[in-house]
């Protein structure tokens, strides 16, 4: 990674490089030399170079808003390179840094090391922070008389057990050539094991699937829901806080997806509903709480639901949440 910086009141390029063995700056850069010593220099490609007498320097480097004071580097002569500072593995080691790589961003210094802010022309703002304290909602009293009267339809989960045998069940056509594809198993994080063996404890002691030996087992992995933003989170920032409690998305049907005769069921025109809408001054809303785990599978689709945790293969009695062709026969149902 290359980021802008200053060296001695200059401007300067500096390069990171967490493999580079030292400290390097161009010739005539430093100004206050430690020493002069001999050194040989290994290329990337084992290439030697000749043992050559140069000296030893230490320099503050600015980069962002950190300063880095007395910061040991050797002067070296090299050509056509795009950077005129490496900080190599001394410097990881000495300030322990932070490191967005995506970003392309130092985020923050080890503690223990002296790093002063830099002015820096960046915008900024002015914010007034309020604390407000939360009130709970108060419920009308004849909507609280309505929850009462039908609580067994509010639950806080659904009951343990198959849901009821409706006119419309998941059913699932393979084309004509499908095959199936063994895949070697995801590796998940010891936080993601433990949100994926509650997930499936939960389904198994509502009845929800059943052991299988199907030859067409998706893989599990964790797919979290969106942010706020809209936006999905990486990996390695997602495992900073998710915890077993975390709702995740879990089976890879993609696969079973591209072997599959999608149901061609039309969805609603969203303008439509929007004219039925017109005039109207109350609306309600309807949201099925794992909606589609309210709906059975055919039992000789079953097998092909089926996904492989690290202990076992069990597929699916209810609808899956992934797989192709469930918008609309859920549509169709409701």
């Amino acid at each position: 990674m290359i980021k802008p910086g200053v060296m001695n009141g200059k401007p300067v390029k500096v390069l990171i490089d967490s493999e580079a063995t030292n400290s390097l700056c161009r010739l005539s850069l430093g100004k206050h030399v430690v020493r002069t010593k001999t050194v040989r220099l290994a290329g990337y490609d084992g290439a030697m170079w000749e043992p050559t007498r140069t000296r030893e320097v230490k320099e503050n480097v600015a980069i962002d808003v950190f300063f880095f004071k007395d910061t040991p580097m050797i002067e070296w002569d090299w050509k056509e390179k795009d950077f005129n500072v490496i900080l190599g593995q001394p410097w990881f080691q000495q300030h322990n840094p932070v490191i967005d790589w995506h970003k392309r961003t130092i985020e923050s210094v080890d503690e223990t090391v002296e790093a002063n802010a830099v002015a820096i022309d960046n915008p900024g703002w002015i914010a007034k922070i309020c604390h407000v304290n939360r009130q709970d909602e108060v419920k009308p009293a004849k909507i609280e008389a309505v929850l009462a009267e039908f609580k067994d339809v509010f639950p806080k989960e659904l009951p343990d057990g198959p849901p009821p045998k409706w006119s419309v069940q998941f059913d699932l056509t393979l084309k004509s050539d499908a095959k199936p594809k063994p895949h070697a198993p995801f590796r998940l994080a010891i936080v993601e094991q433990a949100s994926q063996n509650k997930f499936v404890d939960n389904i198994k002691k509502k009845g929800w699937v059943e052991l299988s030996s199907s030859d067409w087992a998706s893989n599990i992995f964790a797919v979290p829901k969106k942010d706020e933003n809209g936006k999905m989170p990486f990996r390695h920032v997602r495992l900073k806080t998710v915890t077993a409690n975390t709702p995740m998305r879990w089976v890879d049907y993609r696969h079973v997806n591209s072997q599959s005769e999608i149901p061609k069921i039309p969805l609603p025109n969203i303008e439509d509903l929007f004219n039925k809408m017109h005039g109207c001054s109350i609306f309600t809303k309807t949201n099925l709480a794992s909606g589609y785990h309210q709906m059975l599978v055919v039992p000789h689709a079953r097998r092909y639901t089926a996904f492989r945790t690290h202990k076992e293969i069990l597929q699916l009695c209810v609808a899956p949440m992934g797989m192709a062709g469930m918008p609309g026969i859920w549509s169709r149902l409701m």
